[in-house]
């Protein structure tokens, strides 16, 4: 409080007079106008202002000071005694008045000082006070200044309870805190923090803060930190790594911000150390998890999807991009909605499967979909496959559905392979059904045809032998067509052969022809030269009889079929390829039907996609073609336009020639005949008995007869020694054909040993040996060359090995 000078009154008494009138004329010396010292607080009800005469206790108050001490205006203390007893609470009274007591009046200024005073209603306020004592007249006056502390006080011991409050909350928090300057020094933290990093705060003190964390996160955080320190921002919040004492790291959440108000009483930057150690390896523990689920969802074998609750694709892995063939995934958008607009699926049967019974359109109605079978197609079609489907609508807490997943299997491969099982499976249940009587429709074509020839033998006229030859044609076709029976409906062996393909066509025409009717013209065009492929027959004749169906099927009008082989030339008309190793015999099946467009060529070979009516094909046929081709290294190519036909080509590795291969040409081979030589004759059926005696005569043999195995050993262990024994294989009695040969080759290796059979069975059995088969089996029916030959052959070979035989294991 500045010392304030009172001038000297006319008036030197020390009546209360003359202490109003001191008090306005000090009033009067404050300030450069007329303003009362007293009225500058009149609106102040805080502070007042009051006098005292230390020497006789004479106190004034003005009208402010009577209002702030709350007197009434007839009760104002005169005296200074009468103040401390009106007003001063108890207890405080002898504190007060002694203080009063040893003011130094060798001082003007008196110190402030505080005690408690007592309203009229009993309430009590704080006041501080301190004063100025001046001489006047030779008297000593100490003017007053009191205030009302009482709130200041309460706040004060708020503000003491909340420091103390706030003091404990931060030494016994579980996070770190931290105070920093605006150097990024650490000027003070708690013990939480101190256990996070294991420094005490010694160590702490003045460190920079930038030296405690990872050299990665604080060149990645620094400049926030800057920001902050500059003042461009206000707080900031990030993950971090700590180091720790023993060089450790620690992930901490921080959270820093600038202090308000900030003073030299307070710190510049607060920050927030939030352990998040677990945190930190719970998240890496799901990411793991995740990666690990999201490399499960990318490399699963089955096709995985995930739609929205609208049926829009969020997810989709790489199988089930191919299975859809998505070319683009995942730059275009795919819905429910545009994959309508794309698609077109069909039931396993063919038929067309409306929108509705779509799987995405079930399971967007809610719908569980479990296994649900479909032919799924590109509209374009580009694309096909066979494909199972599982959908199961994703629901929340409310019962909502809010996405969809599927499963999807592509099951084209496995179709194909069940289909194909089913269909070996039919053709050998048929072909077992048609073994017997394929067998005794040989026995009789047999008869027949060995009747034809020995009668064509005799000299006859030209109309005679015309009818003969016609005759024997047609015995040789029924022949040729109960081999093809059982050729197509046996159980594929895919034993490679070399065979002459042109003579194959030749042996197939009548087939062919039963096959496309009488409204298609046939042509089997082939070479005057043989042209050799290894492959297996059965699977050949199953590739062009397919082959040929289908040409039937693209002509229901008619037309002309062309059956036609040749060796592909650079630049011929059927060299289109030509084999690395060397040439490609080419097989074209042509047909002049409705032919086919690029796409459906493109689409061709892909398993079950068919252009014909619902159960009228399955699409494997074509497919059966391709795998044919691709099984003995050859393609297959498809030269068609619509309404101009189609040529089906398949180019195969020609190979070399063998013995077996070569065809015998009967009209220009002689035909070995025997000298008087006995021939065994073994055979349970009387004609075909008889056909072979008489047929072994003609040829100039002589002939005994058993009519089984057991009588044929008997007769050879009482004493007969044929040249040749021959047997059919299957034959009734304890012991079959092949246990005679190999009883008779043990015990007499100089008796030649020739089977026969109905059964190809049984031939294809004796060729799967590597060494050439003995005895030698002969096919029913036979001609009279072979027969001839084969008999022969076994006569030479017995007089040429007797010495080395071993008998053959049945």
């Amino acid at each position: 409080m500045e010392r304030e000078e009172i001038p000297p009154d006319d008036d030197k008494s020390c009546s209360r007079p003359s202490m109003e009138r001191q008090s306005v004329s000090t009033s009067r010396s404050v300030g450069d106008g007329p303003i009362s010292l007293l009225s500058v607080f009149a609106d102040h009800d805080d502070i007042c202002f009051w006098q005292w005469a230390i020497a006789d206790g004479d106190t004034h108050f003005p009208q402010n000071a009577v209002s702030f001490f709350k007197f009434r205006p007839d009760a104002v203390p005169q005296t200074l005694d009468a103040w401390l007893d009106d007003i001063v609470a108890p207890g405080e009274r002898e504190a007060l008045l002694e203080r009063l007591r040893s003011i130094d009046t060798s001082k003007r200024h008196i110190d402030r000082f505080a005690f408690r005073i007592k309203d009229p209603d009993n309430a009590e306020r704080w006041i501080e006070q301190r004063g100025v004592i001046d001489e006047v007249d030779g008297r000593l006056l100490v003017t007053w200044m009191s205030q009302d502390i009482t709130q200041k006080r309460r706040t004060a011991a708020d503000l003491e309870v909340t420091e103390r409050q706030f003091d404990h909350l931060v030494q016994h928090a579980s996070v770190g805190i931290l105070a920093f300057d605006t150097d990024g020094r650490v000027t003070s933290c708690n013990p939480a923090f101190h256990a996070i990093l294991g420094y005490s705060s010694r160590d702490l003190h003045g460190r920079s803060l930038t030296s405690l964390v990872h050299h990665e996160d604080a060149r990645r955080h620094g400049a926030r930190l800057q920001q902050l320190q500059d003042g461009e921002i206000e707080a900031f919040d990030c993950e971090c790594r700590f180091l720790t004492k023993s060089g450790a790291v620690v992930w901490v959440e921080t959270h820093a911000w600038a202090m308000p108000g900030r003073n030299e009483a307070l710190p510049e930057f607060v920050a927030m150390i939030t352990p998040i150690e677990e945190r930190v390896q719970a998240l890496e523990q799901l990411r793991q998890e995740r990666d690990k689920l999201q490399a499960i969802f990318n490399h699963a074998g089955v096709g995985l999807a995930v739609t929205d609750a609208a049926g829009k694709v969020q997810a989709m892995n790489a199988e089930a991009v191919r299975i859809h063939g998505f070319e683009d995934w995942p730059k275009t958008e795919q819905s429910l909605e545009l994959a309508r607009s794309q698609f077109e699926l069909r039931y396993p049967d063919g038929r067309l499967m409306s929108i509705d019974d779509w799987p995405g359109s079930r399971a967007l109605r809610g719908e569980f979909v479990k296994d649900y079978d479909t032919i799924l197609s590109r509209k374009d079609g580009s694309h096909s496959r066979y494909a199972r489907y599982s959908c199961s609508p994703i629901r929340d807490a409310d019962g909502n559905a809010i996405m969809q997943v599927y499963s999807i299997h592509d099951l084209t491969e496995t179709h194909r392979l069940q289909e194909a099982l089913s269909q070996s499976q039919r053709l050998e249940a048929l072909g077992r059904l048609a073994g017997g009587i394929v067998h005794d429709f040989n026995n009789v074509l047999a008869v027949i045809s060995g009747n034809l020839e020995l009668i064509a033998k005799k000299q006859h006229d030209d109309r005679t032998r015309h009818w003969i030859q016609a005759a024997l044609d047609a015995a040789e076709t029924g022949a040729s067509i109960n081999q093809r029976l059982l050729a197509i409906t046996r159980k594929k062996s895919r034993q490679k052969r070399t065979i002459d393909v042109v003579r194959k066509l030749r042996s197939m025409g009548e087939l062919f022809r039963r096959i496309v009717g009488e409204d298609i013209n046939l042509e089997v065009d082939v070479p005057d030269e043989k042209l050799f492929i290894a492959v297996d027959p059965g699977d050949l004749d199953s590739a062009l009889l397919n082959l040929v169906a289908n040409a039937r099927d693209a002509m229901p009008d008619g037309g002309t079929l062309r059956i036609a082989v040749r060796r592909a030339n650079e630049g011929g008309k059927g060299g289109v390829h030509r084999h690395p190793k060397g040439n490609d015999v080419v097989l074209s099946v042509q047909d002049t039907g409705i032919g086919m467009s690029k796409e459906t060529i493109r689409l061709a070979a892909e398993p079950f996609f068919t252009t014909k009516p619902a159960g009228k094909g399955v699409g494997l046929g074509l497919t059966g073609v391709h795998a044919f081709a691709d099984q003995n290294g050859g393609t297959v190519r498809i030269v068609s336009e619509i309404g101009a036909g189609t040529d089906v080509r398949i180019m195969l590795p020609e190979t070399e020639s063998c013995p077996e291969a070569l065809e015998i040409e009967e009209d220009e081979t002689p035909i070995p005949r025997g000298n008087g030589e006995t021939v065994l004759v073994v055979e349970d059926d009387d004609r075909m008995r008889d056909l072979a005696r008489q047929r072994l005569e003609w040829l100039g043999y002589r002939v005994e007869e058993a009519a089984s195995a057991d009588e044929a050993s008997k007769r050879i262990a009482g004493g007969l020694r044929p040249a040749c024994v021959f047997s059919d294989i299957r034959l009734p009695g304890d012991m079959n054909g092949q246990e005679l040969a190999n009883e008779i080759m043990a015990a007499h290796p100089d008796i030649g040993v020739l089977l026969c059979t109905s059964y190809p069975e049984d031939i294809r059995a004796r060729h799967t040996r590597k060494t050439k088969p003995r005895p030698a089996i002969l096919g029913k029916p036979c001609s009279l060359l072979e027969l001839a030959q084969a008999v022969s052959d076994a006569i030479e070979d017995a007089v040429g090995n007797s010495g080395a035989r071993s008998p053959m294991k049945t």
